[in-house]
């Protein structure tokens, strides 16, 4: 009959709309990567922007490297969404290009080419971006006052949002 034929027609295209929805929601993709180079010290904030990322950060696995012999990038939590994954690079005395790699819903993102044929998912540990304190003062605290640092290359990760870092930790 008509109505069945036009109820199982649009079961069916539901059923294709539906699996056309999931596997565009679940197929990750990376665009950029900010900055492209940070501390062999670690504690870069990395911004990577795409899309179908896992919402809840440490639902993503961020490696640089791959995930058998790279270094875990730490998700920061309350910075991701599904177009934008932050997460704060470890210490690493593996100097060099390491392409990044993005795990989200169980699957491994796409990386982004540029018109050159790059590929836009890599980061760069570097002595380079290492911070170099010059000066301190004063020299010795007695109580709590002011202290003033002077250096070369203390920001460090993605200043574009607002959100980079400097940790100083007194003692040993």
């Amino acid at each position: 009959s008509p109505t069945t034929t036009n109820n199982k027609m649009s079961r069916l295209l539901l059923l294709i709309v539906a699996t056309a929805v999931v596997a565009t929601a679940t197929s990750p993709k990376i665009h950029y990567v900010y900055p492209r180079s940070g501390s062999i010290l670690g504690g870069t904030r990395v911004s990577i922007l795409g899309e179908g990322f896992d919402e809840r950060g440490r639902s993503n696995d961020v490696y640089i490297g791959d995930s058998k012999s790279g270094v875990f990038c730490d998700p920061v939590p309350n910075e991701c969404h599904s177009k934008r994954i932050v997460c704060l690079t470890p210490a690493f005395d593996g100097r060099g290009e390491y392409k990044l790699t993005v795990q989200s819903n169980r699957q491994v993102a796409e990386c982004a080419y540029t018109s050159n044929g790059v590929p836009k998912c890599h980061f760069n540990y570097n002595s380079d971006h290492t911070p170099d304190i010059t000066g301190f003062h004063p020299e010795w605290l007695t109580a709590p006052n002011e202290v003033t640092v002077s250096g070369r290359r203390m920001a460090q990760g993605d200043m574009t949002t607002g959100n980079f870092d400097f940790t100083m930790h007194i003692g040993e």
